[in-house]
């Protein structure tokens, strides 16, 4: 009759065969990976038109905020005596 195998063996096997399934459910190196994001953008950068819109829109905004644009200094008096 065949001994059992160890429960290190079993545990080796569970983790090899985990493994294997990891593998091959992550794309191989270099592949683009195209999930779609919930605001209709793709993850992978190559359709980012919604988000080149938001940027612009920050922009603008912040180009019209006054606490964008330095204040002027006032001019030095002269005529005081030091």
């Amino acid at each position: 009759m065949a001994s059992p195998a160890s429960p290190r063996e079993i545990t080796q096997e569970a983790a090899r065969r985990s493994l294997i399934a990891i593998s091959r459910s992550v794309p191989a190196a270099g592949e683009a990976l195209n999930i779609k994001l919930p605001d209709g953008g793709m993850a992978n950068g190559h359709d980012d038109g919604g988000a080149e819109k938001y940027r612009s829109k920050l922009i603008s905004i912040s180009n019209l905020s006054p606490d964008g644009q330095p204040t002027p200094c006032p001019p030095k008096d002269h005529t005081a005596a030091a």
